[in-house]
């Protein structure tokens, strides 16, 4: 997670809002943002986004980048750095 509060850090003046999605409990969550400090949002998905995205968590990290208007730009499984190549 620590690249994420990197990315978020370095794309937020350009309007990039990076949103962590976790399958653990609200409370398990909490504990995990509060110890690490976490300067970014992290949501305890019951399975609703997950469901939405057609996202496995068995298979890997996946990176989804979306548009202003929540419309999905760009997504694949790995490492969000490699969709943000270029976007400098």
């Amino acid at each position: 997670m620590p690249h994420l509060v990197q990315i978020a850090a370095h794309y937020e003046a350009r309007g990039l809002t990076v949103i962590g999605v976790t399958s653990a409990d609200v409370e398990a969550t909490r504990a995990f943002v509060v110890e690490h400090r976490l300067p970014l949002f992290v949501l305890a998905d019951g399975g609703e986004v997950q469901e939405k995205f057609g996202v496995d968590l068995i298979w890997g990290s996946p990176a989804f980048l979306l548009d202003s208007e929540g419309r999905v730009i760009e997504e694949g499984i790995g490492a969000i750095e490699d969709y943000l190549v270029g976007a400098e």
